[in-house]
């Protein structure tokens, strides 16, 4: 947790964060990747490579980008902060427990830093609730790169469709500024939003109902007492054996994710 405020430790009032993860034993993940940006200002706090205490097993490269050579390199030169514990202590040095903390699916690179903090302004549930309502099950949750194209006709990602920490803070940051400054024009998004999702919806049933009926065949069965004819047994009720396609319950615009949920 957060340190509490105090008069002789100025902290800043609001902060934009990202992360990016590795891969480690037992299918852990840990920060590789930290920077924090503040909210109001756009002053760059920190942006520094990570390096585990434990060994990478799975870099995740192509989804952030970062390679082993450019960890090792850095580490060699002095330029990373060692593991989950100094990347924290860095992040403690500018907020409190008054500090709002602004970002992406803020849940994961907060558990992966081992830090719980109460002022939260997750920019993916709040378009969420926006869309379905306050307290509603979020049928769908919106990556950072769509609510960026949506909302502030902003492309990110443009040159190689990888995860930046520095990137993917200051568009956090904007999309935040937008839904902050323009209720309005969020809760108009947010109805055409639910309309697209309800029918996009709509079309992965249909297609679950057609994939259901082309996988379940009948099969002649003897009648005894018509030697000369069969009928047959429509078997629609087994819907044990139901097979789904990835697109049936994947959401491509939220994969993949560092970790999986996250963005």
């Amino acid at each position: 947790m957060a340190t509490y405020p105090t008069s002789l430790e100025p902290k800043r009032k609001a902060v934009s964060l990202d992360c990016e993860m590795a891969g480690v034993r037992n299918g852990e993940s840990e920060i590789i990747s930290i920077c924090v940006i503040d909210f109001f200002t756009g002053e760059l706090l920190i942006n520094s490579l990570v390096k585990p205490h434990e060994p990478i097993i799975d870099w995740r490269t192509n989804i952030h980008g970062i390679r082993p050579a450019t960890l090792a390199i850095a580490a060699s030169q002095g330029q990373v902060l060692r593991g989950w514990e100094a990347a924290r202590e860095e992040l403690l040095k500018h907020i409190n427990t008054e500090t709002a903390m602004v970002g992406q699916s803020l849940q994961q690179d907060l558990k992966r830093l081992r830090l719980s903090h109460g002022k939260i302004f997750d920019t993916a549930i709040l378009t969420a609730e926006a869309v379905f309502g306050t307290g509603a099950s979020f049928g769908r949750r919106w990556s950072l790169q769509s609510l960026c194209a949506d909302l502030l006709k902003l492309r990110i990602r443009q040159d190689s469709n990888t995860h930046d920490a520095l990137e993917d803070a200051m568009a956090a940051r904007e999309v935040a500024l937008w839904c902050i400054c323009y209720p309005d024009k969020l809760k108009k998004w947010a109805k055409r939003a639910h309309k697209k999702h309800k029918a996009e919806k709509a079309k992965r049933a249909e297609r679950k109902r057609n994939k259901r009926r082309n996988m379940y065949y009948s099969a002649p069965v003897h009648d005894e007492e018509c030697e000369d004819c069969g009928y047959y047994h429509d078997y629609d009720d087994e819907d044990d054996d139901e097979i789904l396609r990835w697109e049936d319950v994947i959401d491509w615009e939220m994969w993949p994710k560092s970790p999986p949920c996250s963005d």
